[in-house]
C-alpha cells in the first residue's frame, strides 16, 4: 500500500515543481545577458532565497553592487604594501621591510695591541607591518614585528616592536596609546627605514628613550593655525620593551617641544631627497623623567640588582635642510638620582650608566641619487657611572663615519654603504675598530 502511495505523492508535487522550474528556466533563458556573466539563476541558486521585508522589499544584497556602503577597494604602492578598505569602517595595510647586510670589521685587541678580522652576513632586518583605521577614519592602529634572527637573538628580544591606536581629535590634536617610540629625542624617533647609515650614532644608541608602553598627546600648531611650535607630552610605564618585572608603581614621564619657524617639512626622515628649494629648519628641546626605573639605562639595559632609581633625561636638536643639504645634530644626557635612604652619597649607590652625548651628521644628494653623508659622535660618563660603561667611554667613545648611498626609489628601496671608526678620546687610529658594511633596504 505504501509503495502505491509514493507514485501519486510524486505526481501531486513534483509534476508543478516541474512546470515551475521550466517557466524559470525559459524566462532567464530569454532575458537579457548580464555582464558579470551569471545568470539570474545562478545568483539565486548562489545566494539562496532572501526573506523580505514589512514593505515587500528583498534584504539581499546584490553580487557585485556598486553602493559606497558594500565597496572594498584594493590597492598596492611600493614602501606603502598592500591595503584593503572597505570605507570609513574599515581598513587593512599589511608591509613589510628587508634588510640584507654584509658587515666586515677589524677590532682592536688591548691586550694584544693587534686587529683581529671579522665577518658577518645577515639578514639585518625583517619587519611585518599591520596598519589601518577602524570604526572611522581618525582612529587608526599599527602593529610592527621584527622577525629578523639579528633582532631575536635565540629568542632573548620580544619581536613586538610597535602596537598602539592613534586618535585624531583634530588635523593637529591627536592621542596615541599602546606601545611606540618615546616622543623624547629626535634623532631616535627617525624610523629604521629612513636612516642615511647602517646604524643610529654611539650617542643615540646608549642615551634614547626606547619604546614603551604608555600614552602620548600631541598639539600640532600649538597657538593656532599658523602656530610654528609642536607640543608632546606622554606617559609611560618606564620599563622598555623587555624583562618586564613585577615592581612598586612608577612612570616615564616626558615633554618635547618643538619649532619649524619656516613650516612643517619631512623632518622624519634623513637627508633631503626632495632637494628643497626653500630652506627648512626644526628645533627640539625635551625633558624626561623615569620614576622608579628597574634598568641601568633607565628603560632599557640590563635590571638593576639593589633596587630601582629615578633618572633624569634631556636632549635638543637640530635638523636643516636645503637644496640637497642636510645637517642633523644632538645633544643628549642621562642622570640617575642618589636613592633617598643614602644620605645623598652616590658612592654608596648602585652604579649607573650615567652620562652624555652629541651628534652631528652632514649629507649631500646629488642630482643623480647619489648621496655621501658623513658623521661625528662622542659619549661620555660622569666619573661615577657604571666602570664597565667608563671603560666603553676609554676605549671607543668617539665615532666617526661616511657613507654613500643610492636612492632606487627615495628610503624605500636603496643601496647603501659606510665605513665607521670607533676610537678612544683624541682619535687615535692606531687603536681603532673599523667597521665596513653594504646593504640593500627596501620596504614593500
Amino acid at each position: 500500500m505504501r509503495a502505491q502511495i509514493l507514485p501519486l505523492i510524486f505526481l501531486a508535487f513534483g509534476l508543478p515543481l516541474i512546470a515551475k522550474s521550466g517557466d524559470v528556466l525559459a524566462q532567464y533563458e530569454s532575458g537579457p545577458a548580464r555582464s558579470d556573466g551569471m545568470s539570474e539563476l545562478s545568483r539565486e541558486l548562489l545566494l539562496g532565497a532572501q526573506p523580505e521585508d514589512a514593505d515587500g522589499h528583498s534584504s539581499r544584497v546584490e553580487l557585485g553592487s556598486k553602493t559606497k556602503r558594500d565597496e572594498i577597494k584594493v590597492h598596492g604602492e611600493l614602501g606603502r604594501g598592500i591595503t584593503v578598505d572597505t570605507g570609513d569602517q574599515f581598513s587593512l595595510r599589511l608591509g613589510a621591510r628587508v634588510g640584507l647586510r654584509y658587515e666586515l670589521s677589524s677590532t682592536f685587541d688591548s691586550e694584544s695591541q693587534a686587529h683581529e678580522l671579522e665577518h658577518r652576513p645577515s639578514v639585518s632586518n625583517l619587519r611585518l607591518v599591520l596598519g589601518g583605521h577602524a570604526l572611522t577614519r581618525s582612529l587608526t592602529y599599527r602593529i610592527q614585528l621584527n622577525l629578523s634572527p639579528l633582532h631575536l637573538r635565540g629568542g632573548q628580544n620580544s619581536p613586538v616592536f610597535d602596537a598602539y591606536m592613534n586618535y585624531q581629535f583634530s588635523e593637529a590634536r591627536g592621542l596615541r596609546f599602546g606601545q611606540f617610540f618615546v616622543p623624547f629625542n629626535r634623532l631616535r624617533t627617525i624610523s629604521d627605514y629612513a636612516l642615511q647609515l647602517g646604524s643610529r650614532s654611539i650617542a643615540v644608541r646608549e642615551f634614547s628613550l626606547h619604546r614603551d608602553l604608555g600614552v602620548r598627546l600631541e598639539a600640532n600648531q600649538l597657538f593656532g593655525k599658523d602656530s610654528p611650535l609642536t607640543l608632546q607630552l606622554g606617559a609611560f610605564a618606564g620599563d622598555g620593551t623587555q624583562d618586564h618585572v613585577w615592581k612598586k608603581p612608577g612612570a616615564l614621564l616626558t615633554s618635547r617641544l618643538e619649532l619649524r619657524p619656516f613650516g612643517a617639512f619631512d623632518d622624519s626622515i634623513d637627508g633631503d631627497l626632495s632637494r628643497r628649494k626653500q630652506p627648512a629648519l626644526a628645533l627640539g628641546a625635551a625633558f624626561a623623567a623615569n620614576l622608579n626605573a628597574s634598568k641601568d639605562q633607565s628603560n632599557s639595559g640590563a635590571l638593576l640588582s639593589e633596587g630601582l632609581r629615578h633618572f633624569l633625561h634631556a636632549s635638543t636638536d637640530l635638523i636643516f635642510k636645503w637644496r640637497g643639504f642636510a645637517f642633523q645634530t644632538e645633544l643628549i644626557m642621562r642622570r640617575s638620582t642618589v636613592p633617598s635612604g643614602l644620605s645623598g652619597d652616590r658612592s654608596l649607590a648602585e652604579p649607573t650608566r650615567d652620562g652624555y652625548g652629541a651628534t652631528a651628521q652632514l649629507s649631500y644628494l646629488f642630482f643623480v641619487p647619489v648621496e655621501v653623508v658623513g658623521r661625528l659622535a662622542a659619549i661620555d660618563a660622569w666619573k661615577d657611572a657604571h666602570p664597565d660603561y667608563l671603560a666603553q667611554v676609554e676605549q671607543t667613545g668617539r665615532e666617526l663615519a661616511l657613507g654613500v648611498n643610492y636612492y632606487v626609489r627615495g628610503h624605500e628601496l636603496k643601496i647603501q654603504s659606510d665605513y665607521s671608526l670607533l676610537t678612544p678620546p683624541g682619535f687615535p687610529l692606531n687603536r681603532a675598530n673599523h667597521l665596513a658594511r653594504i646593504q640593500i633596504d627596501a620596504s614593500f
